[in-house]
């Protein structure tokens, strides 16, 4: 139903906001050293 649609797009929103985080961590961290 449309409760468990809104569940996974919460957790695909999440998901790519963790992956996000984690690209620009990396990226900052490499880039200074």
């Amino acid at each position: 139903g449309g409760m468990y649609l809104l569940q996974m797009f919460d957790w695909y929103a999440a998901s790519i906001s963790v992956i996000s985080i984690c690209l620009a961590e990396a990226i900052v961290v490499g880039w200074t050293y």
